[in-house]
């Protein structure tokens, strides 16, 4: 289960509002699409990531050739 935004600390309702948006173009590839499409900070990336909320998302967009076999 994943805790709501209102739980991440720091997260606030703009934030919350661009993450929703920037979903409805799809889901996220990586952190690094969460922070460039959702305007998420480092900081928050770091507190998701820490605390098992980003646990599928590779840190980037880039796949390596090992990431299809």
């Amino acid at each position: 289960m994943i805790a709501p935004f209102r739980a991440v600390p720091s997260l606030g309702l703009n934030v919350a509002k661009q993450i929703v948006e920037a979903r409805k173009d799809g889901p996220f590839l990586s952190k690094e699409d969460l922070a460039n499409r959702g305007k998420v900070s480092k900081t928050l990336i770091e507190y998701m990531t820490d605390n098992g909320v980003l646990k599928d998302l590779p840190d980037e967009n880039q796949l390596s050739l090992f990431d299809m076999l």
